[in-house]
């Protein structure tokens, strides 16, 4: 089977993601990529990513931001974002 040369790689689809995240999220700070993973029918990246979000109400220099951690599905082709859910890590 020939690979299709419209697909994204790893670097754009985790770009797509952290982008649609900072739409969502404007205090997201310290962003980090997480795990990459092609599915197996190359359809679709999985790409994880976790922030501190800074739009949080008590501001003082103590308040401790936990980790917040998404999991975006991203289109192999077109790479837009497809979904996009939170990941618990407790």
């Amino acid at each position: 089977m020939k690979p299709n040369t419209t697909m994204i790689n790893a670097k754009e689809a985790a770009n797509s993601a952290i982008e649609y995240l900072k739409s969502f999220y404007t205090g997201a700070k310290n962003i980090m990529l997480e795990e990459v993973e092609l599915s197996d029918e190359r359809k679709s990246w999985s790409i994880t990513i976790s922030f501190e979000n800074f739009d949080v109400e008590d501001k003082k220099p103590s308040t401790i931001i936990p980790r917040i951690y998404k999991i975006f599905r991203i289109d192999n082709n077109s790479g837009h974002v497809i979904a996009m859910k939170s990941k618990d890590y407790k």
